[in-house]
């Protein structure tokens, strides 16, 4: 019995292993494809996809691959198990330099928020960031609602010490 319950947990445990190296895997070839599609926008898909996730992550985009990439790296030499809770919390740490981003923006004025609907104003983030600046429109969603409850010194400092906490806690 005692031999059976061996095999069983080696069994679990190389699977698990075997989960983890594809997820590195996946990453990795991913992180690579979206390097070469984003910074030489090479190809129709290239072509098309970079400034579509301009629009929609901004300036982050370009922090993206090298990222992913990381934290595949990471994932690896870890041998993190709870590697879904490390994306996520990669999410969250590109969404709050998004906000960052976006607040500057609006501090340059080239976003203008005062009088406008929400709609106006993502759609706003969206074009500035398919030219490669700004926070995009992902971040924007939550820009707004955090200026009107924050200010804008209060959603950099909101957001400046989510990523140093997200920061801590990935690494």
């Amino acid at each position: 019995i005692d031999m059976e319950g061996n095999m069983a947990k080696r069994g679990r445990k190389r699977k698990k292993q075997l989960n983890i190296n594809v997820v590195v895997a996946v990453m990795i070839i991913a992180s690579i494809l979206l390097a070469v599609l984003i910074y030489t926008n090479s190809g129709f898909i290239g072509e098309h996809l970079s400034p579509f996730l301009g629009g929609i992550m901004g300036y982050v985009k370009y922090i993206l691959p090298i990222g992913v990439f990381v934290l595949a790296i990471y994932i690896a030499y870890q041998g993190e198990t709870s590697w879904s809770k490390k994306i996520v919390q990669f999410s969250i740490l590109l969404l709050c330099i998004s906000i960052i981003m976006n607040v500057y923006e609006i501090y340059q004025g080239t976003v203008k928020i005062d009088g406008y609907s929400l709609e106006n104003i993502i759609h706003q983030f969206y074009n500035i960031g398919a030219k490669g600046s700004g926070g995009g429109a992902i971040g924007a969603v939550l820009t707004i609602p955090l200026i009107n409850l924050f200010e804008k010194v209060g959603t950099i400092i909101i957001a400046s010490g989510v990523i140093v906490a997200l920061c801590v806690s990935m690494f």
